[in-house]
């Protein structure tokens, strides 16, 4: 079958960090909206939004609090066609949910291959970063989230939870990290930790 895209993609960025690859301070909203399909005639149709938010605050002069928000909903526009698995949302690996496998923090099918979702909210709610040597941190983060089929099944109690730490390395091409999570409350199968 061939593939018409056919798309429309509005974006707004507001970027007040001090540093792209290493922030200290400040704070970065970023949204989209995305129409593809509808009068624009594409293959696929279908609507998304996707909302991030970040902020950074030293504590001390070598420790530094972040937290980041990301939240998207992609849903069809007058079609019953069911969204394409590429479309969807998903969770889960080292820029997410740290601790699960890459996709894997979602709805899952029964060979635990990612279903996807219409709905994800990813709190990256605390990481603390402490300058131990030069250039060289540690960090602590908890991370909550997960990816839902759509977001009428939306439920807080559903939020998946991490924790975990991590080294940074800062080099003048940008920060080069290893993290570790631990899953909380493990459901039967999962593996209790990722290294990242």
């Amino acid at each position: 079958d061939i593939v018409d895209l056919a798309q429309f993609f509005s974006g707004l960025v507001l970027d007040r960090r001090d540093s792209f690859t290493d922030p200290k301070e400040g704070y970065y909203l970023a949204s989209s909206a995305e129409m593809s399909g509808a009068f624009l005639h594409g293959t696929n149709t279908f609507l998304r939004t996707i909302h991030q938010f970040k902020l950074f605050h030293p504590l001390t002069p070598t420790t530094v609090f972040g937290t980041a928000l990301e939240a998207g909903w992609v849903g069809n526009y007058k079609s019953s066609q069911p969204l394409a698995l590429s479309e969807l949302f998903y969770a889960g690996g080292g820029s997410s949910l740290r601790g699960f496998g890459y996709r894997l923090a979602g709805p899952l099918d029964p060979q635990g291959l990612p279903l996807g979702g219409q709905f994800k909210l990813v709190l990256n709610a605390v990481e603390l970063r402490q300058k131990v040597w030069k250039s060289i941190h540690v960090s602590g983060f908890w991370d909550c989230g997960n990816v839902f089929k759509n977001i009428d099944l939306f439920d807080l109690e559903n939020l998946r939870h991490t924790l975990g730490w991590g080294i940074r390395l800062t080099t003048p091409m940008g920060v080069l990290r290893v993290d570790q999570g631990f899953i909380l409350k493990r459901h039967p199968g999962e593996r209790p930790q990722r290294l990242y």
